[in-house]
Parts: structure tokens; C-alpha cells; sequence
């Protein structure tokens, strides 16, 4: 059996809890999608919080480390037109098994 790379909790709002049994039948569906479906509540943004932390007692576990090993926790909100939270998740990543790059590019001036 593969060992797991992320533990990650999904909090949705209670007049959601519905999508719980269609997420069963939709396994590769991203769940803030299938809230938006239920719910009629669209998310037009996600904040993303990344921080390295020491691995929690109750995630530990999967990954067999110890406790207070160093990990990386990712908080995600999927917000709504009026910045309300219709779906957060939270992540732990083992350090040594995550690794996250972006690349900006500018574009060009013409004329200076």
C-alpha cells in the first residue's frame, strides 16, 4: 500500500453536508465544486496560507513519524462573492515531501 504525502481535513458549512454522500460517486471531483453545485454559493477566490509547523499528534500517525516532526500546513479558503467561507481545508505535508515553485514573468515595456 502507498504511504500517504498529505493529510488533509475539509471543512464545509452544514447546509452542504449533502455533498458528503455525493463525494462517495465523485471521488475525482474537487469538493469546493460539488459545494458550489449544492449550495448555488460560487467561489471566486482561494486564499492559500503556507507555514511550517511541527507535525500534529492526530496526522503523525499516517505518515509514521513522530510527533513534532517538521511539516508544512497549507490553510486554503474558498470564498464567495461576498468573501464568505464556503469550504476550508487543512494540509500537512512531511517537510522532506513537498516542495512548491512559482516563476513570475514580466512583461516588457515598449518605448523606455
Amino acid at each position: 500500500m502507498p504511504k500517504p504525502v498529505v493529510v488533509t481535513f475539509v471543512y464545509i458549512l452544514p447546509n452542504a453536508k449533502n455533498v458528503l454522500n455525493i463525494i462517495k460517486n465523485h471521488p475525482s471531483e474537487l469538493i469546493v465544486s460539488l459545494v458550489e453545485q449544492t449550495t448555488g454559493r460560487e467561489c471566486v477566490e482561494v486564499r492559500q496560507t503556507f507555514s511550517g509547523t511541527e507535525m500534529p499528534e492526530r496526522v503523525a500517525q499516517y505518515f509514521n513519524l513522530s510527533v513534532k516532526s517538521p511539516s508544512l500546513r497549507i490553510l486554503r479558503q474558498y470564498l464567495d462573492e461576498w468573501g464568505r467561507t464556503i469550504v476550508a481545508s487543512l494540509s500537512y505535508h512531511p517537510a522532506d515531501k513537498f516542495s512548491f515553485s512559482i516563476s513570475a514573468k514580466k512583461k516588457l515595456s515598449k518605448g523606455i
